[in-house]
């Protein structure tokens, strides 16, 4: 029996009706919720918030229910949204990235969870990079560690400016208890170096103070600077407290270090464990005082779980006697990590590296130490070199608990600061990646000092300025010549007998006029790596705001109160 083209068209009808779709079981359906699952941001300053509208719509014939939404950090917001999305209808769920700690790549999720099968999970992303205003060397901040008690510490920190414009950082008015900071510019509108101090106090704690450092750049506003000190007790056992798994598989050890912090010297008598199933040796260097505690645990081992410890005696009257407990936790070694008794499961001393080559290009080498803390075994890789100028090292120093990373530089070394990060994986679930921050930084040898000079918008009298061309590491040096973008200004150069060092000599004329324009001073050298140098002449805008360029004789008041000051190696 033949098939009529009207029979055909009613069979292909019935077997795509878009209003049935879920009525044909093992059809392919496409999916019901339709979105825009990433957004990348590109770059912005540190400081500036992101803002994106994901558009959710609900192509079926049912009504979905959005059960919630959580993001994998705190620097995301999701803002308000349909929780009930109607059949074709649309929602929007606004997201808002606050950048101001982060800096490099950023990636962060958004995740969706829905009572629609089977897209019941939906993850959004968003991506970019973050600049951050300026370039901060040491990247972490005033890191100041472990400072005794009334003892005075200083951490330098240099901020060069990474914006094209000239930028102006200006200190708040707040204090913190115990620290003292102070902003200095190096070279006005690009460089400054901030001075924390910080005066230790005598009760043990932590310290820890974010600056906000006001800044002129409108997009961000505000830098944010972290400084933190750990005042530790005068004598202390590092862990205070020891993690244990229930269960031992296999026989393993734990250490305890007993420091002193003060100027007495402190002895270690005797050390016992409250557990008689525990042995315990120890070790105390005769230089220091400090002591290294060993407790052996047997394979087999099941904790009591009575509140154990390990009993520490000294003949210092004040810590005669202390005690770090003994923690037993799960039935198994994976179990421990579960325990809360400490910040992180791994601890890095130093937290980062610090590569200063100086003015050198040689290999460079730095090491920190790993403590496990878990409670588990720990066992650690490279991951990622982070950068193909790194040789990384790991050496066990002691089985599972403690080791030793060494980071070698490769030359060529690049000149200023540059971040990287090397990563390590771990068996730990509590902390599968371990990230060390390495920052290697390499000065100019060769450096014309100042490198910018300030002038006002008009010159009443004659003025000189004196840049000062030198090489900081010893090698043949010599600065060929010199030259001027401007023909109304003059240049000498000064020749110093010893090391090839040389004093350009800038003589401004009465009545020049700025022309607004960049002008520069360039010095040609007969070294290899910095055959050129420029130093920067620049207008300076204060007379704008009603204000001098040049303060006659009397006015050292209002320099103090504007901030106002000649440039570098002038003969005011």
């Amino acid at each position: 029996m033949a098939w009529s083209y009207l029979q055909v068209l009613l069979l292909t009808l019935v077997a795509w009706n878009p209003g049935s779709e879920d009525s044909a079981p093992g059809r392919v359906i496409a999916p019901v919720l339709q979105l825009e699952d990433s957004h990348d941001f590109g770059t912005v300053w540190s400081g500036e918030e992101v803002r994106h509208d994901f558009v959710l719509k609900n192509r079926g014939l049912q009504p979905v229910r959005i059960l919630g939404i959580k993001t994998n950090c705190g620097c995301t917001v999701v803002n308000s949204y349909d929780k009930m999305l109607l059949p074709k209808k649309s929602t929007k769920i606004s997201v808002v990235l606050k950048t101001k700690n982060l800096q490099g790549k950023v990636s962060k999720k958004i995740f969706v969870t829905t009572d629609r099968e089977p897209q019941t999970d939906l993850t959004l992303s968003i991506t970019g990079r973050v600049r951050s205003i300026v370039s901060m060397l040491p990247r972490s901040g005033a890191t100041f560690g472990q400072v005794r008690q009334g003892e005075e510490v200083v951490r330098k920190i240099r901020l060069v400016s990474m914006v094209d414009q000239p930028l102006e950082l200006k200190l708040p008015d707040v204090t913190k208890e115990f620290f003292d900071v102070s902003l200095t510019p190096i070279t006005r509108g690009k460089e400054y170096e901030l001075r924390f101090s910080f005066k230790a106090p005598e009760e043990p704690g932590s310290h820890r103070f974010r600056l906000e450092l006001e800044s002129n750049f409108k997009p961000v506003g505000s830098l944010s600077v972290m400084a933190s000190a750990i005042v530790p007790a005068r004598i202390e056992a590092r862990p205070s407290k020891l993690v244990l798994p229930r269960e031992i598989p296999k026989t393993m050890k734990r250490m305890v270090s007993v420091f002193n912090h003060g100027e007495k010297p402190m002895k270690v008598l005797a050390v016992r464990c409250t557990d008689k199933n525990l042995p315990v040796s120890f070790d105390v260097e005769r230089a220091t005082g400090t002591a290294s505690i060993t407790l052996q645990i047997p394979q087999g081992y099941k904790g009591t779980g009575t509140g154990a410890a390990l009993v520490i005696q000294t003949d210092d009257p004040e810590f005669s006697e202390f005690r770090v407990p003994l923690k037993t936790v799960g039935n198994s070694p994976a179990v421990a990590k579960s325990d809360k008794s400490f910040d992180l499961p791994i601890r890095v001393e130093p937290p980062a590296l610090m590569l200063d080559s100086g003015y050198t290009n040689d290999e460079l080498t730095r090491s920190v130490q790993v403590l496990n803390l878990s409670g588990k075994s720990l066992e650690l890789s490279l991951l990622d070199p982070g950068s193909q100028r790194f040789r990384v090292s790991v050496e066990e120093l002691v089985a599972g608990e403690k080791f030793r990373i060494e980071v070698k530089v490769r030359p060529p070394i690049p000149l200023g600061p540059s971040q990287s990060a090397v990563r390590f994986s771990t068996n730990l679930e509590s902390m599968p990646i371990l990230t060390l921050p390495c920052t290697v930084y390499r000065e100019a040898h060769v450096q014309a000092v100042p490198s910018s000079v300030i002038l006002g918008p008009a010159v009443d009298v004659v003025r000189q300025f004196a840049i000062s061309v030198s090489n900081k590491r010893q090698g043949a040096f010599r600065v060929v010549s010199a030259s001027i973008s401007d023909p109304r200004l003059s240049i000498a150069i000064e020749r110093k007998k010893l090391g090839g060092s040389s004093i350009i000599r800038l003589t401004v004329p009465a009545g020049f006029e700025h022309p607004g324009k960049p002008l520069a001073l360039k010095v040609f050298t007969d070294d290899p790596e910095f055959p050129e140098l420029t130093t920067a002449i620049l207008k300076n805008k204060a007379k704008k705001r009603g204000m001098r360029s040049r303060p006659e004789r009397k006015g050292k008041s209002k320099r103090k109160k504007f901030g106002l000051r000649p440039a570098k190696g002038s003969n005011e």
